[in-house]
Parts: structure tokens; C-alpha cells; sequence
């Protein structure tokens, strides 16, 4: 508001300043003589003239007008000055009591936000503390039962028949011979030496197979190379009757070739009749 009616003024002061000039240049412009001034005067004679060429007699009153204008803008201005400064301070005081309070409200946030950091903080060392704890009666917990596992173990291996192999557990009531499976903890000595002789009969006999296998291989290999010899050899017979029947014949060729050539020669025999 106070803003707006500065601004008025401000026109209101622009208006009134266009309307002092408009007066001024009316008022400062050089008169020429004017007859007749005044109706009633009596114009008869050199001393009846009242107004000359040049002469300006409205310049005092114009002169008093420019200094009661002048004197006027001028306080105008000062008030309105002195209205700037008074709005530079009071916008000055406004933001100086802005800003206190702006910082007065960011103070109190930043000593919130320190104080829930400080809340947050102390609450995860708590639970921290309260994880620690609960993690080191876990860790003791789980090694108790560990432990107690590791006795009971060993308890049952040292005295369990089972892990002990009791002999006497797998007998049945029905008969000596006879053996409960349920409770059945493995052969006698005299048992498993048999076995392993049985074992060892059937390793001597199965060595004992692959080399007859072996010496079967060996054999028909031997076979297989000396048929594969007299085959090469028949091979190598053939070809060589072959190349002599080829050669024969060739012979025979030439010969017939020759003896047609000396029969067309000599069709009728005058040869050796001439000679």
C-alpha cells in the first residue's frame, strides 16, 4: 500500500511538473507592443504607449511563480526522499527481523535434527548392544549344545552295541546257526579268512584266464600275419604271371605285326623271285 501511494505521488508530481513548464514557456515569450491594453486608457500622445517591443512585464510575478514552483518540487523531492529512506529503513528492519527469525527457526531445527540424531544414535547403540549380547548367548548356547552333542556321541560309541559290534546281538534263539539280520554285526574270523581265500582262488583264475586269452590273441595274430604273408606272396606270383603272360603276348603281337607287314609288302612273293 505504501509502495502504490508513493507511486501516485510520484505521477501526480511528473504531472505537475509538466503543467509548471507548459505555463512557463507561455509566460516567457517576448511581447511586442500591444495597443489598447487597457480600454479605458487614452492611447493620444508619445506618453500614452504602456507596453514595447521586447519589454516583459509579467517577469517578477513570473520569477516569484518559478521560485514558489521551484521551493515546492524541492520539498517534494526531500519529503520524498526522506519516504525512500524511511521505506529503505523499515525494509532494512523488516528483513534484519526476517533473517533473526529465520535463523532463530533454523537454530531450533538444527538443535531438533541434533537432537534426534543423537536419539537415533544412542538408540543403535543400544540395539547393538542388545544384537552383541544376544549373538554371545547364541555363540554359548550353541556351544554348550555342541559340546553336550560331542559326550553324547562318544557315550554311545564306548557302550553302544552297535557302534561296539556285539557279536552276541546277532545270535538267534532258534538255533546256533541261525543269525538275526535286525542285529547282525558281521562274520567270524574264521569266516571272512575263508572268504578271502575264495577271493584269492578267484583272482588266481581270473589271472590265469586272460593270459590263455592273451596267449589265444597272440596265437591268432601269428596266424592272421601268416595268412596275410601267403597272400602277399600269391599276390606277387599272380602278378608276375600276369606280367609274363602280358610280355608273351606282346611278342606275339610284334611277330604278327611283322609278318602282316612284309605279307602287304610283298602280296604276290615277286620279291624273291627278282632276287
Amino acid at each position: 500500500a505504501e509502495r502504490e501511494e508513493e507511486r501516485k505521488k510520484k505521477a501526480q508530481g511528473k504531472e505537475q511538473n509538466k503543467i509548471n513548464k507548459s505555463t512557463q514557456q507561455t509566460k516567457m515569450r517576448r511581447t511586442r507592443e500591444v495597443a489598447n491594453r487597457n480600454e479605458g486608457d487614452n492611447r493620444t500622445g508619445c506618453s500614452g504607449l504602456r507596453t514595447f517591443d521586447g519589454e516583459d512585464l509579467d517577469y517578477g510575478d513570473r520569477m516569484r511563480m518559478q521560485f514558489l514552483q521551484q521551493n515546492e518540487y524541492v520539498q517534494q523531492q526531500r519529503m520524498e526522499k526522506e519516504m525512500s529512506k524511511h521505506q529503505e529503513r523499515e525494509e532494512e528492519r523488516m528483513y534484519a527481523e526476517q533473517t533473526a527469525y529465520i535463523n532463530k527457526v533454523r537454530g531450533m531445527l538444527e538443535e531438533e535434527q541434533a537432537e534426534k540424531k543423537r536419539m537415533m544414535a544412542q538408540a543403535m547403540r543400544d540395539a547393538n548392544l542388545q544384537m552383541a549380547q544376544e549373538k554371545k548367548d547364541r555363540e554359548r548356547r550353541e556351544k554348550e549344545d555342541k559340546l553336550y552333542q560331542e559326550k553324547s556321541e562318544v557315550d554311545h560309541t564306548l557302550h553302544s552295541n552297535v557302534m561296539t559290534e556285539n557279536t552276541k546281538m546277532h545270535q538267534s534263539a532258534l538255533s546256533n546257526w541261525r543269525v538275526r539280520t535286525d542285529h547282525w554285526k558281521g562274520m567270524s574270523a574264521n569266516e571272512k579268512q575263508s572268504i578271502l581265500q575264495e577271493q584269492a582262488r578267484q583272482i588266481a583264475e581270473k589271472k590265469q584266464i586272460k593270459a590263455m586269452e592273451k596267449e589265444e590273441e597272440r596265437l591268432w595274430a601269428q596266424q592272421a600275419e601268416a595268412n596275410r604273408a601267403l597272400l602277399i606272396a600269391n599276390e606277387r606270383e599272380a602278378q608276375r604271371k600276369r606280367e609274363l603272360c602280358q610280355s608273351d603276348l606282346r611278342q606275339t603281337h610284334k611277330a604278327q605285326r611283322r609278318e602282316h607287314q612284309d605279307k602287304w609288302m610283298d602280296p604276290y612273293g615277286e620279291k624273291g623271285l627278282r632276287d
